[in-house]
């Protein structure tokens, strides 16, 4: 009852947010841009989403190897492919995630490796989005002084992901860290599934001192670079086939889209990223259809997990990781 009534309640806010869209931009400007988008760039974005698709998968499989987890790759593309649906369309990386999780846990796998080894997975994308977003903040700082304008929002950008990449990498890299952490986790007795929560901290903290570990973490490493690149540049094809793209603009990319995907670690409603995406490249100087921009973004990241949607309906999620 609770879950059907989280449903309609997402249904109505994309809706919502749909006919905000429609009012906004206009039905015939959503339509003819879209129709009139340039299909070269546009079948470049699919491409490229594709690509990422599949190294994402691989990714992940390594990642799962690293907590004792032996899937094939054509059954790590299977889950992730439905993985990613959940997230582009309905229930954002939570969802996304949780059924990563829950396909190999009903396939006979430890829940608990699982759930370590995707948000390892998810930590590592969030590692390399940051470093994006530190370069494009020091691009755009450098070109705003050498404008001679106002440096603070540039400033502001640097701060933010300098912290938050401080503290992943502590975390990551840190033996110290990790023991306090799970320390504190240990004292808090009190706190419901206290046990619980220290043995998924267990399992997830990574020991560097492993050569197993640190061969498979260099892998990761190269993949998490590469997907992330790749996903930057579907949303630099989409502004090419609309016609948005400029090398001036390019800096923007790598601040917004990481912001986007920080964001998007809170399962919201289709829709809501479209808008929030497109009123920061707005902000950003791009003109009032940046929204369509990100609506195009969306609209190859769901044709590139369809089939994953077809697969979960179809009733083979939980057989993927046999």
């Amino acid at each position: 009852m609770k879950n059907g009534l989280f449903f309609l309640f997402k249904l109505a806010i994309t809706l919502t947010v749909i006919l905000y869209i429609v009012y906004t931009v206009g039905w015939d400007t959503i339509v003819q841009e879209i129709t009139e988008a340039h299909r070269g760039f546009f079948l470049g974005a699919v491409g490229v989403f594709g690509c990422s698709m599949i190294l994402g998968s691989q990714q992940w499989r390594e990642l799962l190897k690293m907590k004792n987890i032996e899937i094939s790759p054509l059954k790590a593309l299977q889950i992730y492919t439905t993985g990613l649906f959940f997230y582009n369309f309905m229930f954002g990386v939570v969802g996304g995630d949780a059924y990563k999780v829950t396909a190999l846990h009903l396939g006979g796998d430890s829940g608990t490796h699982a759930f370590a080894s995707t948000f390892l997975d998810r930590f590592f994308g969030l590692v390399v989005i940051n470093i994006f977003a530190l370069m494009g903040g020091t691009i755009l700082l450098v070109s705003n002084i050498q404008r001679g304008l106002p440096p603070y929002s540039a400033m502001a950008v640097l701060f933010l992901f300098s912290t938050i990449f401080a503290v992943i990498f502590a975390t990551l890299l840190s033996r110290r860290l990790q023991e306090k952490t799970k320390g504190s986790i240990k004292k808090l007795k009190w706190l419901p599934y206290a046990d619980k929560i220290h043995s998924l901290l267990e399992t997830t903290f990574i020991n560097r001192k492993n050569r197993g570990e640190r061969s498979i973490l260099g892998k990761v490493a190269i993949y998490s670079f590469s997907i992330q690149t790749l996903r930057i540049v579907v949303h630099i094809l989409c502004a090419a086939a609309l016609g948005m793209y400029s090398h001036d603009r390019l800096p923007y990319f790598f601040i917004i889209i990481p912001i986007i995907s920080l964001v998007m670690v809170v399962p919201l409603p289709f829709g809501v990223k479209e808008v929030f995406g497109g009123k920061l490249f707005m902000a950003a100087g791009f003109p009032s259809s940046a929204t369509i921009m990100e609506l195009l973004a969306s609209i190859v990241a769901i044709l590139c997990s369809l089939a994953g949607g077809v697969t979960f309906l179809m009733g083979n999620h939980t057989e993927a990781s046999e």
